[in-house]
């Protein structure tokens, strides 16, 4: 329990690693040039799943809207015989 993390005392050989150096990586390679056309395919395949919730979320919205301002109004034809 004395040593450390980093020597434990166990040597593990033959044992090779890869990696990327982060110096060498192109966090941002072909962002203006790969990118859009990649974002209009993802969309293309995605909006014959997307499009029907959407509309049918556009017409929920639209009725609820036109229905409760349609309630808010007074009928005028209740009020007739007042005075």
């Amino acid at each position: 329990m004395g040593r450390g993390f980093g020597s434990l005392g166990v040597r593990v050989r033959h044992i090779i690693t890869y990696s990327l150096s982060p110096y060498e990586q192109r966090a941002f390679a072909g962002v203006l040039t790969k990118s859009p056309a990649n974002w209009l395919r993802r969309i293309s395949d995605q909006l014959p799943y997307m499009a029907p919730g959407f509309i049918s979320l556009w017409f929920i919205i639209h009725y609820s809207k036109k229905n409760h301002d349609m309630r808010l109004r007074k009928n005028l034809d209740d009020y007739a015989n007042e005075e």
